[in-house]
């Protein structure tokens, strides 16, 4: 009877390392996080990081929540953001202050942040949970219990995380995602997303050189027109002259005709001097006009 036993007992081994190796190969396919965002923020602009999770079908990952981790560029400290997979933010660390030397106002950010989940599929049952971690070749048994599957179908959790830049000083950042487990935290790290915080008066500083070049040419759009209203002016001036001389013309006949019509009047004066003087003459002759004279 103990051979027989032995046998049983090493054919239930053979049995369980071919399933073991089976599923293995089959969680090649892994657990895969990404963060992407834009490379530029511009103060005093919100701003919107993209975090996604993708679990492949045949594994079983036991998502309890996420943490999003903020930091300043080369720094070993950050903010982490931990939110649900409804896309409830769960809490910060730390919860109040600034991170670095004053480099993430903490309030500031919990105040205006949002997280929107965009796509969320896949079911959420129980089994054996296990995933493998593309990034590091990493394997990570949970054992029996109810987790995110790909049963069919690969599980994609897409969340739209939207920050206020003013919670920001001007500089560089970088932030990664990474899944906590009801045992595990900071598993499946993502990818390391950089970006960089600018003021408005930095882009007006870039685009100097360009300004420069538009104020040139307004400036020479400025002397065209200038000189087209200086020939206008100049025309108004020419036409002003003429209207003038017309003025003058006008004047001089008006003042050539009040001298004749004074030339004319003295003439006629002169000719009534006259006509008395020859009466006066005529009344000194004798004989005329006076009959008793004569006799």
């Amino acid at each position: 009877m103990l051979p027989d036993r032995q046998q049983l007992v090493a054919a239930a081994l053979v049995a369980g390392i071919v399933v073991s190796v089976a599923a293995f190969a089959g969680s090649a396919a892994g657990v895969e996080t990404a963060v992407e965002g834009p490379d530029e923020v511009t103060k005093p602009d919100d701003f919107t990081l993209t975090s996604s999770i993708d679990i492949r079908d045949g594994e079983r990952v036991p998502v309890e929540n996420y943490t999003l981790t903020v930091r300043p560029a080369g720094a070993e400290e950050g903010l982490r953001i931990t939110f649900a997979p409804n896309g409830t933010i769960v809490g910060t660390d730390p919860e109040g202050g600034v991170v670095g030397e004053g480099q993430i106002k903490v309030e500031q950010l919990r105040k205006k942040a949002g997280i929107t989940p965009v796509d969320r599929n896949g079911s959420y049952g129980y089994g054996y949970g296990y995933g493998y971690d593309e990034r590091t070749g990493d394997t990570t048994e949970f054992g029996y219990g109810y987790g995110y599957a790909g049963d069919g179908v690969q599980p994609t959790f897409t969340y739209d995380v939207e920050l206020p830049s003013t919670a920001f000083k001007k500089g560089e950042y970088e932030t990664f995602l990474t899944v906590n487990t009801g045992d595990e935290t900071g598993l499946y790290q993502s990818n390391v997303q950089s970006f960089s915080v600018e003021t408005r008066g930095d882009d007006r500083r870039k685009g100097g050189d360009d300004r420069g070049d538009r104020s040139r040419d307004d400036d020479r759009d400025d002397d065209r027109d200038g000189d087209d209203r200086k020939d206008d002016r100049d025309g108004d001036d020419r036409e002003d002259d003429r209207d003038g001389d017309d003025r003058d013309d006008r004047d001089d006949e008006s003042d050539d005709d009040r001298s004749d019509d004074r030339t004319d009047g003295t003439d006629d004066d002169a000719s009534d001097e006259g006509n008395e003087d020859e009466g006066d003459d005529n009344a000194g002759e004798p004989g005329r006009d006076d009959p008793g004279r004569g006799r």
